[in-house]
């Protein structure tokens, strides 16, 4: 986008627009590249002709609160030209939140009909703030008032002293040096300088009910055309549905169906992840590779749905043993990986694969098949040691196990390079 002018008609909503009812007619307060494009005013509403505030007005208050809009406008602009513009958007609290297209050129016949409003309207149903900015001056010059005073922001002046204070009030601590990082005024005029018109980061802020929301910051990018200042629009939504679902389904793509711990491709990735930031630490960390003994025998003689009773026992009693910052993972069949963060010494992770192979001794016959005798076996492999990746400790575990299995099963092995080489 150059200097001054509108993004491209179609690609996204361009602006946003405030629109209230007072005295009969509705009053229509725009943004920054509204106001770049249209001749010099604070109230859209000068920029309308009676036809159009009549249309508007009666669409409003069809509408409703909490209902939707969806609408035309011709707007007088520069040279007394006319410009189309597309509104959609909901209304919340009696006002209504509009994203803004430009469909001038469309209405011309030059280009073939976009598609309704409904991101826009979808986006803006969930507006939790917006304000208008002058980043080259540090001036705040439009802002939501009732959300400052709801969050106790109420009497800021300048866009530097608003992100202060929505880092300090409104946002949990994880997210505040990102956030102020990517809102700074350095950072946009840098990037607005680099030919970035939006900027947009995903965090997790303070609700008015004090719980933690998912929010999505949008910060939209212009150059005013009549001082040269830049300026942004910064459009704050609630994405925390959108965000709980999207955690909620990759949970269930980490996770085992049948006994709830990671799969082997999540296993195996977070246990990498781990391992690389543990590496030059000095921290050690621990692959423990789990057999059951004699699984088979329990599904030749009792059937699969007390086999996977048993599975899904084991790893519930392995949750039980096992700190949450450990990673538990099944890998097939009645094979199971844990990796042990942070042990102080190789005498812990024994003490740990020791508790492992007595876990299934129960009492319980429908636990613990009494012509089963189910126990585990495990081989244990270090890092950085052995090594410093999930494939090659995985290999030395198995090497480990195999050994233990040797041994009469129900045991644990550590791999031992002099002796398992041979």
């Amino acid at each position: 986008m150059d200097n001054g002018t509108l993004p491209p008609c179609f690609s996204a909503p361009y602006g946003l627009l405030r629109v209230r009812l007072a005295e009969g007619y509705p009053v229509l307060y725009c943004n920054g590249w509204l106001r770049s494009r249209l001749p010099a005013c604070t109230q859209l509403a000068d920029c309308l002709s009676e036809r159009v505030l009549g249309q508007l007005d009666r669409a409003l208050r069809l509408a409703g609160d909490g209902g939707e809009v969806d609408l035309e406008l011709e707007v007088f602009g520069e040279n007394n030209r006319t410009t189309y513009l597309l509104l959609g958007g909901a209304i919340r609290d009696g006002l209504l939140d509009a994203a803004v297209l430009d469909i001038t050129a469309w209405r011309m016949g030059e280009r073939s009909a976009p598609e309704r409003p409904c991101r826009a309207v979808a986006e803006t149903a969930s507006t939790v703030m917006t304000f208008d900015a002058n980043i080259t001056r540090d001036q705040l010059t439009d802002a939501d008032a009732a959300w400052y005073r709801r969050c106790g922001l109420a009497g800021l002046s300048t866009y530097s002293g608003l992100l202060r204070a929505v880092c300090e009030k409104a946002l949990y601590p994880q997210h505040r040096a990102q956030f102020a990082e990517q809102f700074g005024r350095e950072t946009v005029l840098c990037a607005f300088a680099e030919g970035k018109r939006e900027i947009r980061y995903e965090y997790v802020g303070v609700g008015l009910d004090r719980q933690p929301i998912w929010l999505e910051a949008t910060m939209t990018l212009l150059r005013d055309r009549a001082t040269e200042d830049v300026c942004g629009l910064l459009h704050i939504k609630n994405i925390d549905r959108r965000k709980k679902q999207e955690q909620e389904l990759r949970r269930r793509a980490e996770r085992d169906e049948l006994t709830g711990v990671l799969n082997r491709q999540a296993v195996q990735a977070q246990i990498d992840r781990v391992l690389a930031e543990s590496a030059g630490t000095g921290r050690r960390c621990a692959l423990l590779m789990i057999d059951l003994d004699n699984f088979k025998r329990v599904n030749d003689t009792y059937g699969h749905v007390q086999g996977d009773t048993v599975l899904s026992g084991f790893a519930a009693r392995l949750r039980g043993i096992f700190r949450e910052t450990d990673v538990i993972g099944r890998i097939g069949g009645d094979e199971f990986v844990i990796l042990v963060r942070d042990i102080p010494q190789r005498d812990t992770a024994a003490r740990k694969a020791a508790q492992v192979c007595g876990v299934m001794q129960s009492d319980d016959p429908m636990d613990n098949p009494p012509e089963g005798e189910i126990s585990g076996s495990v081989g244990i492999a270090f890092s950085p040691d052995d090594g410093v990746t999930f494939e090659e400790l995985y290999y030395k575990a198995d090497i480990a196990l195999y050994r233990a299995k040797r041994q009469g099963k129900n045991c644990c092995a550590a791999y031992d390079r002099a002796r398992d080489m041979l």
